[in-house]
């Protein structure tokens, strides 16, 4: 959820429960998570996780946004590691499970037509 640089600073907001996985004989891990944090007006309510092995380390997870949507458009954006956000603008990632900056990212913007957006999130970590 502080995926983006302007939602680091809800990191001290934030309330992060880590759940580890049965990992795969030796060969990584896996790690559920959950976070929620304020951001601005908007509130994001994530799960996921945060996979560990030999050749990648990434995090897949669901965020539930509410609050007051302006400016949220529903999409999909990347990063590499900057890339466009709406509400705010050229941002970066940073990992929800332990606050890495992501190397590359993309998040889907759902208007759950309810008033909440759903993001679906990909992130990969060096």
């Amino acid at each position: 959820m502080k995926k983006i640089l302007a939602l680091c600073a809800a990191l001290a907001l934030s309330v992060v429960m880590v759940l580890p996985v049965a990992a795969t004989t030796g060969k990584g891990s896996a790690t559920q998570f959950t976070a929620a944090y304020a951001n601005g007006t908007t509130t994001w309510t994530c799960s996921g996780v945060n996979v560990a092995n030999k050749n990648v380390i990434k995090d897949n997870e669901t965020c539930v946004i509410s609050g007051d949507l302006t400016g949220y458009v529903a999409g999909t954006y990347t990063g590499s590691p900057y890339g466009y956000f709406p509400t705010l603008g050229t941002s970066q990632w940073n990992s929800d499970y332990n606050g890495a900056l992501a190397t590359s990212w993309t998040i889907t913007l759902v208007d759950d037509l309810n008033g909440t957006f759903t993001a679906n999130i990909a992130a990969i970590y060096p």
